[in-house]
Order: structure tokens, then C-alpha cells, then sequence
């Protein structure tokens, strides 16, 4: 319970977090960021930047795994559906197996939730399944016949877009991060270059 507390304690903290230095100091993972250098290290102003950057490096480095793993689920997933005949049931077996993996490392580690907590959770903090619900079906539906490539181009033009809005308005409860010149090129850039590989996609498509 002690560990369930602390990680609860953390959590907070990080999604409350209005700096990018202050998520990475209340890391959403301490028994794995607490591997990353001792206590001692921390607590010291020469490590603490070193720190900082090991962190990033880290989180870099999972979120580009997870990145990764995101065209997968609509290729592994449209095999399943050819499998068991329909893309529904393949993906609600994909949940099935995703809840049985998160409950077998969430409960013994944190317990289940309490009613009350689960009462005073937004409404639309739910919505997050129901999207990514969605998410999976059209991946499902759609890899197989669009190409695994073209599918996440416009999902990622559609992430970025998204993302922006969220940033600059402060959405959901999320800190305002509004669009300053250098990330409004960059994502310019990166959409042109996506609708620059797709309109090369699309001279060759045949769907």
C-alpha cells in the first residue's frame, strides 16, 4: 500500500506539473526512475542536471517503443480478424488481453480503485476508451486496405493538429503551452513533408 500511496503521490504531482523540468523530477514511474540514479545523486545540484537529462533520454526512449508499437496493433490485429472472421470481435480480444495484463500488474501493486474515486472522475476522463476503442477498430479496418504507412501519416498529421490546439487553448485541464514560431515551422514542416510522401503514395495506390 506505502508503494500504491507513493506512486498516487507522484502522480498527482506530475499531472498538476506546469514545467517540462518538473515532470521530469516527479517521473509517473518511481520504482523505475528510482533505478535510474540513487537518492544521493538527486538530492545533489552537480547530478541533478545529468539527472534530468538521463530522464528525458528515458522517456524518449519509451515513448518512441510505444510510437513504434502503434502501426502494429492495426497489422497484428487485421491477422486476428481474418482469423476469427470480423474485425469487432478481434478487437474487443485485443482489450481483453490489454485489461487482463494491466489488472495482473495494477492490483497487486496498488489495489483496486475505490467507488468514490471512481464517482468523482470526470465523465469525460471515460471517453479516453471509447477513443482508443475506435482507435484499434479503424486500424484494424483500415491498415489492411490503406497500408500501415499512409494510415499512420494521417493519423500523425491528425496527432499534431490535435496536440496544438490542446497546447495552445490548455484543454482538459492541461497547461497552456501556446504555439511560438519555432514549433508552428516544425509542424508545417513535418505536415508538408507527410502530404509530400502521400501524394507519391497516392499515384501508386490501388485500393
Amino acid at each position: 500500500m506505502r508503494i500504491a500511496e507513493h506512486f498516487r503521490a507522484e502522480w498527482t504531482a506530475t499531472t498538476k506539473a506546469a514545467s517540462h523540468t518538473r515532470l521530469l523530477e516527479s517521473s509517473v514511474c518511481p520504482p523505475l526512475m528510482a533505478t535510474i540514479l540513487p537518492k544521493a545523486e538527486l538530492d545533489s545540484a552537480n547530478h541533478k542536471e545529468r539527472w534530468l537529462m538521463r530522464s528525458y533520454i528515458i522517456l524518449a526512449v519509451w515513448t518512441l517503443l510505444a510510437g513504434a508499437g502503434i502501426p502494429l496493433i492495426g497489422v497484428l490485429n487485421s491477422g486476428l480478424a481474418r482469423s476469427v472472421g470480423n474485425p469487432f470481435t478481434a478487437t474487443a480480444i485485443m482489450f481483453a488481453i490489454a485489461m487482463a495484463v494491466a489488472l495482473a500488474i495494477s492490483l497487486p501493486l496498488y489495489g483496486a480503485p475505490a467507488l468514490a474515486q471512481l464517482g468523482t472522475t470526470p465523465a469525460l476522463s471515460y471517453a479516453g476508451g471509447l477513443l482508443i476503442g475506435f482507435y484499434a477498430l479503424s486500424a484494424t479496418i483500415i491498415i489492411p486496405r490503406f497500408g500501415a504507412a499512409s494510415f499512420i501519416a494521417f493519423i500523425l498529421v491528425a496527432q499534431l493538429l490535435t496536440s496544438a490546439i490542446v497546447d495552445q487553448f490548455g484543454l482538459f485541464g492541461m497547461t497552456k503551452r501556446p504555439l511560438d514560431v519555432s514549433r508552428l515551422v516544425g509542424l508545417v514542416v513535418i505536415v508538408a513533408g507527410i502530404a509530400i510522401m502521400e501524394i507519391g503514395n497516392l499515384r501508386k495506390a490501388d485500393y
